[in-house]
Order: C-alpha cells, then sequence, then structure tokens
C-alpha cells in the first residue's frame, strides 16, 4: 500500500504543475481525478487495517480528496466540450486558479495525514503494531468501541437504543414535524428544533450500531426472541429509509452507507483480515453501493416530483413513495416523456455541475488580491459564536453568514457557494491556513477521544461520540465550518444528557449495562 499511496500522491501533484505550465485541461483533469483515488486509497487502507490505522484526520482528509478531486473530474468529463464556458459561468477566468486550489487541498491533506501518524504506519517495520505514540489513545478508542459491540449483551442494548431512536423518528415523520427537505429542523424565526436536533444527534450512532448488529444477528437471536430480532432490524431499516427519503438527504445517504460499512467493519476489529474476508466484505460494499446509487436516484426523483406537484406535499409516505415508483415506471410512457426529458436533464445537470466544489476555492484565489486580503480569524470565530445556543449568545442571531462575509470581503456575489473546512482555512489564513487549521483539527478531536476515554463504564457516549466524530469528518470535503463547530455542539449536549440520566437512574441494571 506505501508504494501506491506515493506513487498516487507524487502522479497527483506532477499532473497538476504539468497542467499549470501547458495549460492543457485534460491534464488538469487527469491530476484531479489522482487526487481523487488518493483520498480512496487512504480510506479503503484505514478500513482494511482498522485497528492500526484508522484516524478520524484521515477521514477527513480522504474525503476531502475525493470530494474535491473526483468532484472536479466528473464535471470536466460530464461537461467536456463546454469546459472553458462552465468555469466562466461559476465567475472563473482560467484553469490556473483550479489547478493552484487543488494544490492547496493536496497540501493541506497531505499535514492532516502527517498529524494522524499515517506516513508514519506506511513506512512503519512492522504495519500490525501501533506505529506512533501520537495515534496510540485512537487505537485505543477502536479497540474498546470494538470490544464493546462485539458483546452481545451491550450490542443488544444498543440496538434497543437504536429502535428507541427510530421510533421516535417515525414519531417526528408522523406528526409533520420533520418533512420534507428536513423542513421542521428550524422554526420560522431560524431557531433549532430541540426535538429534532437531539435525532439528528444520534442518528448516526444508529448507522454504526446497525452494521455491527448485521454481522452478529445470529449471536443476537441466541440470546433475544429471533422474531423480536428480526422484526426490530426490519423496522429499523424502513424507518431510516423512509426518514432519508422524505428528508431527501442525499448526502447524509453516503454518510449513512459509510458509518454502516464502518459497523460491519467493527465486526472484525480483533481479527486480521485475510484475502477471503476482505474479498467478501468488497462484495457487500459494492452492493451497498448499488443500493445507495439507486437510494440517491430515487431522492434526487422525489426531490424533483415534490418541486413541480404541489399536491404530493400533503400526502403519506406511502402515498409518495408510490407514486415516485410509479413515475419512474412510467417516464418511458409518452405521457410522461417531457416530465422524464425534464428530469433526467435537471439530474445530469445537478450531478456534472454540483460536484465541482473546488470552484469556490478557486474563486476565492482569484478574489483574494495583492496583498492577501485574508479574514484573519474572523471566519473561524463568526461561524463558533453563530454555533452557540441562542439562550446563552442571542446576539448570535445578528451575526453575518459566510457566503454575505465572502461577498463583502471579496466582492463576489452574495449566492450559496460549496463552502468547506478548507475554503475557510484559506480564506481565514491565507496558504498559512494549511497548518493552522489542521493543527485544530488534531487538537479538538483529540481532546473529545481523550474525554470519552475517560469517562468509565458509559457505553453509550463511547459509541455515540465515535460515530458522531466520523461524520463530522466525513462533512470536510462540502460542508462549511459552521457544521464542525454544530456537531461539536450537540455531541457535547447528548454526552452531558446522556451522563444526567444514568446518574439519576445509577442503580437500574440496565442502566450500568450501557
Amino acid at each position: 500500500m506505501k508504494n501506491v499511496v506515493i506513487a498516487s500522491l507524487v502522479t497527483t501533484v506532477v499532473l497538476l504543475i504539468l497542467s499549470l505550465i501547458v495549460n492543457i485541461s485534460f491534464i488538469m483533469a487527469l491530476g484531479e481525478c489522482c487526487a481523487g483515488l488518493l483520498g480512496i486509497i487512504v480510506l479503503i487502507d484505514n478500513f482494511i487495517y482498522l485497528r492500526e490505522k484508522f484516524h478520524f484526520l484521515n477521514i477527513l482528509a480522504a474525503t476531502t480528496l475525493i470530494s474535491t478531486g473526483l468532484g472536479t473530474f466528473n464535471t470536466y468529463i460530464s461537461v467536456s466540450d463546454n469546459w472553458e464556458a462552465l468555469i466562466s459561468r461559476v465567475g472563473l477566468t482560467s484553469n490556473d486558479s483550479i489547478i493552484i486550489a487543488q494544490l492547496f487541498v493536496v497540501i493541506y491533506c497531505c499535514l492532516l495525514l502527517f498529524l494522524s501518524g499515517y506516513y508514519r504506519s506506511l513506512f512503519s517495520a512492522n504495519k500490525h503494531t501501533n506505529f506512533t505514540q501520537r495515534n496510540n489513545i485512537i487505537r485505543k478508542l477502536i479497540l474498546k468501541l470494538g470490544n464493546i459491540l462485539n458483546k452481545t449483551k451491550t450490542l443488544s442494548a444498543m440496538f434497543f437504543w437504536s429502535l428507541i431512536i427510530s421510533i421516535y423518528q417515525l414519531y417526528l415523520l408522523s406528526t409533520g414535524k420533520f418533512g420534507f427537505l428536513s423542513q421542521g429542523l428550524t422554526s420560522q424565526d431560524g431557531t433549532i428544533n430541540f426535538d429534532v436536533a437531539i435525532v439528528f444527534a444520534f442518528i448516526p450512532m444508529t448507522y454504526l450500531v446497525m452494521g455491527c448488529v448485521t454481522y452478529n444477528l445470529q449471536q443476537l437471536k441466541a440470546i433475544v426472541n429471533p422474531i423480536l430480532v428480526i422484526g426490530s432490524y426490519a423496522l429499523i431499516s424502513i424507518i431510516q429509509l423512509q426518514w432519508l427519503f422524505i428528508g431527501a438527504l442525499r448526502r447524509e445517504l453516503i454518510y449513512a452507507v459509510i458509518l454502516f460499512l464502518f459497523g460491519l467493519r467493527l465486526s472484525l476489529v480483533n481479527k486480521f483480515l485475510s484475502k477471503k474476508e476482505i474479498w467478501r466484505l468488497t462484495v457487500v460494499g459494492v452492493i451497498i453501493l448499488f443500493l445507495m446509487s439507486a437510494g440517491i436516484y430515487l431522492t434526487s426523483l422525489l426531490r424533483f416530483l415534490m418541486n413541480n406537484i404541489e399536491s404530493l406535499k400533503n400526502q403519506s409516505f406511502i402515498d409518495i413513495l408510490n407514486f415516485t415508483i410509479k413515475s419512474f415506471l412510467s417516464f418511458n410512457s409518452q405521457d410522461n416523456i417531457n416530465i422524464s426529458q425534464k428530469f433526467e436533464e435537471g439530474l445530469n445537470d445537478n450531478l456534472s455541475t454540483r460536484t465541482f466544489v473546488l470552484s469556490a476555492l478557486a474563486l476565492i484565489l482569484e478574489k483574494m488580491g495583492a496583498p492577501p486580503k485574508a479574514l484573519l480569524g474572523d471566519e473561524f470565530l463568526f461561524n463558533f459564536l453563530r454555533s452557540l445556543p441562542g439562550f446563552l449568545y442571542p446576539e448570535k442571531y445578528g451575526i453575518q453568514t459566510s457566503e454575505t462575509l465572502y461577498s463583502q470581503h471579496f466582492g463576489i456575489p452574495d449566492v450559496d457557494i460549496a463552502d468547506s473546512f478548507y475554503l475557510s482555512a484559506y480564506i481565514d489564513f491565507y496558504w498559512l491556513g494549511v497548518i493552522f487549521y489542521p493543527l485544530f483539527f488534531y487538537l479538538i478531536l483529540n481532546l473529545f477521544v481523550k474525554i470519552i476515554m475517560q469517562l468509565k463504564n458509559n457505553i453509550f457516549i463511547t459509541v455515540q461520540a465515535t460515530a458522531t466524530l466520523i461524520q463530522l469528518c466525513l462533512l470536510g470535503g462540502e460542508s462549511p465550518l459552521i457544521s464542525f463547530f454544530v456537531g461539536l455542539r450537540d455531541l457535547f449536549t447528548t454526552m452531558m444528557l446522556i451522563s444526567i440520566i444514568k446518574f439519576l437512574f445509577r442503580n437500574n441494571k440496565f442502566n450500568q449495562k450501557i
């Protein structure tokens, strides 16, 4: 794996620099593709050698490279004949800013991988040992998590809590408190609805637990009524699919699949994967990815139909699902041919242009000017303040959004751009952002891991916090910095809530198990 990682990194840098010199778009696209493949390799390497190499920073680096590299490559091959027109439409003048932006991202991700100890692991004499002291606490967390979820009684308790969370999700869906396009997450005055937000905080844990349950289903049926286990498993699966489908949460669907696969891998954390087991997991992964792609397609179709057919918004989930499937099956009929063409055109345009998340950084690169007009930490501070609870900091509602800040500072249109962690790094500290932001993520993630490890006999918090931190790192490629702060805020809130509940019911035998 060492040679593959190094070759991918060197090829990426060489192709990007070469395209900067000769100004050939196709060479640039190949460099972007190599950057994305590097991210995939890092992700797979962490998945296979979970106990030895896993680190939250590796997940952050991998997903950032995948979203920027493969996202740009996908856009290029989709609109290659109109590439110049596309970059002009988003406000760019040449490929140079795109190439420099990707080089910034590559350096940023390399530092993340350095801080995690990943590079040192590649050159370690024995890849199955603890390769660096800095990664020791993360390794202990993964081993602790794997031991927790491989104990049948503990897993059954977490499975029960996943069922409770899912039933509450069903309540929110059936009462209309959570609806199409995540309606209900915020109230009319812009404040967050606590009951919906708290469910979102627990959902990552549910996906991870379901992955472990899938592998250990036979063991669960040995201690719990098999009909009850299968029925609960089916109910949770249906509710989670309904939640993702009704909310049209395409991005969250991808995160759900990754967390599910991570839970599946955790079931084998104490084993070194043989080639047979790797192939088996690969086949399962391919099947799940196929189902995920079908889910994204159906979710996109639902979004299209709901935006074009007003009466659907008042229908039940079964009616909406039934109508969506019928529409899909009848798309080629003469009556629906125009609707079919309109949907396919919109979907193709969306998939080709929305993946060009690197365009935001490229645009800021062109607008930065000389001397650089970096915000010197304002972006970081404003996002942190806006993530604070309103009752603690009421002035947060007067703080301008990132888009407005960019518009005023750099003179770009106040539009919805592809905000991200690395974009905030560049805007705040120019090229020094590749140092300051990775250091911040390293310190804050290690702090939370240390807090988790200090909590004795608190299984629920260990599982929930680990799943949340993984999801927050998955967000890094194409979500604003505020999502990271909000995720940490919600994690801290749920950790406090769970601790209070455990203290109040400390003498309860079931409570002592989690």
